[in-house]
């Protein structure tokens, strides 16, 4: 009895079983998109190094909607200049003093830049008229994390106590003293360490046993703090990625994501377990978050078992949207959300010297000014996108039952998918308990087909598409062949 059967590429699961399960078994280097995946494209380096790694970035933007990028390693603080050069910006005098498992942590107020790194004062830059960072007045407290809460810059994780927190007196990032203007500290009973701050119209502290809110109520209260999250909080601070009123984080058990009065888990039976089994738990201190607004999505860089040094070599992602996981192969130092600065066509000479060497295409979202683009650091301290060639992609299907229960022989596979490159592996095995064998991989024909051979109980298979391939679109892939009931 012949048989034609389509396999699609639905979710990626990989907590649950293979066989006959809601997902798939394997993929890398493609995101999600309704009814397929698309690739996910490599990093492509933008501007020249900074002096070491990456220990944290941010975007702003001036009151002419100007952009100005900020990044920070162990010693310096640098800003983004037009000519996609860093330049150090860092304080006169001493450097800094960030430590190895240590991240700078930024935020904006009015003009103000403000970034600490828990070891160092508060360091302030006026854009428009700094030339270097400086002490941020007031005398502030030496802390890890800060959020802008309303008319307050609020820090967290004291050196005067790792679950405190202090705000600024009302609209003045530099008056610190408490009692005056509003300005007033919180030492939190239990929950752990204050592990990060979330700001907006409400200001939100997540702690590692514990998420509180913070609700402006003025007078004498000032800020009305409840708890909203007991038992629950994060012990990778970088983790969390605020996106709208909301923000995503990694919890002791798995991702989470917080949608102002409870967390919602978004990766039970689905990729929890999978991460846990794969992150070097020595370093969940490198696991480091950001969104990607363009493609609502939000990814996790985490150095994997396979690591050596703690550098994250593993992307996870979630696209929001559709709730649906993928993964990538890359290695980075650091995400985030940089803002592009805008070019002409003359400008495009202080990036290359010739259009077919620009690190992205002429109708890419980098080029557009003010525009938030995911970013990344690269191992080698270089600013860049995820703008070009596409990446080698795996596709592994559903393994289904396609001879109800007899062994069936596969002869012919065709993929789905609008790529002009690929090939097409069977999967294979006879019973559950055994593993899932690899047939030789058959290449695409002109037909579209890949002519594999094998045979077995549950049948899947593994699409591969080479790196540098343009496709847009990869659904499927449908397989032939016949019952033969036994070998």
């Amino acid at each position: 009895m012949k048989f034609s059967a389509v396999l699609p590429f639905i979710d990626w699961t990989p907590d649950l079983a293979p066989i006959e399960g809601p997902g798939l078994f394997d993929i890398l280097n493609v995101y999600p998109i309704g009814n397929g995946y698309q690739p996910f494209r490599q990093f492509s380096a933008f501007t020249n190094a900074i002096g070491a790694r990456c220990q944290g970035a941010f975007a702003a933007k001036d009151d002419s909607a100007n952009a100005a990028n900020f990044a920070g390693d162990a010693t310096k603080l640098y800003r983004l200049g037009t000519d996609n050069e860093w330049d150090d910006v860092s304080r006169s005098g001493s450097a800094y003093s960030t430590g190895i498992d240590e991240f700078w942590s930024f935020a904006q107020f009015g003009a103000n830049i403000i970034a600490l790194n828990g070891a160092d004062a508060p360091q302030k830059y006026v854009i428009g008229s700094s030339t270097e960072f400086g002490a941020l007045g007031g005398t502030p407290p030496v802390a890890r994390y800060i959020a802008v809460v309303r008319d307050f810059v609020l820090l967290g994780n004291l050196a005067s106590g790792a679950s405190k927190v202090h705000w600024s007196a009302f609209n003045n990032s530099e008056g610190w003293t408490v009692g005056t203007d509003q300005s007033d500290e919180q030492a939190f009973p239990d929950g752990g360490w204050v592990q990060g701050l979330v700001g907006g119209e409400v200001g939100y502290v997540i702690q590692e046993r514990s998420i509180r809110r913070l609700t402006y109520v003025g007078g004498d209260i000032i800020f009305q703090i409840d708890e909203v999250e007991k038992l629950r909080g994060t012990r990778a601070p970088k983790s969390i990625v605020p996106v709208g009123g909301t923000f995503f984080y990694l919890g002791q058990d798995g991702f989470y994501w917080f949608m102002g009065e409870s967390s919602k888990p978004i990766g039970s039976e689905k990729v929890d377990r999978w991460f846990y089994d794969n992150v070097d738990q020595s370093y969940l201190y490198r696991v480091v978050g950001a969104a990607d607004p363009r493609r609502r999505m939000v990814l996790w860089a985490f150095p994997s078992t396979a690591t050596a040094d703690g550098t994250p070599d593993t992307i996870i992602g979630y696209r929001w949207d559709i709730d649906r996981w993928f993964r990538v192969g890359t290695v980075v130092d650091f995400l985030f959300q940089a803002t592009t600065q805008g070019y002409t066509l003359e400008d495009l000479d202080s990036v290359s010297a010739s259009i077919d060497d620009l690190p992205a295409s002429l109708d890419s979202a980098l080029w557009v000014g003010g525009a938030l683009q995911l970013a990344a650091f690269g191992t080698g301290f270089r600013l860049g996108y995820f703008d070009g060639d596409t990446m080698a992609a795996t596709l592994s299907t559903q393994e289904k039952a396609l001879g109800e229960g007899k062994i069936v022989k596969v002869t012919n596979s065709t993929p789905i998918v609008d790529a002009s490159t690929a090939t097409v592996a069977p999967g294979l095995r006879d019973r559950a308990a055994g593993a899932v064998s690899y047939g030789d991989a058959a290449a695409m024909e002109a037909t579209g087909d890949c002519p594999v051979r094998g045979a077995g109980r549950f049948v899947s298979a593994r699409l591969t598409i080479p790196a540098g391939t343009e496709w847009t679109r990869a659904q499927a892939v449908r397989v032939e062949g016949r019952q033969v009931g036994v070998r």
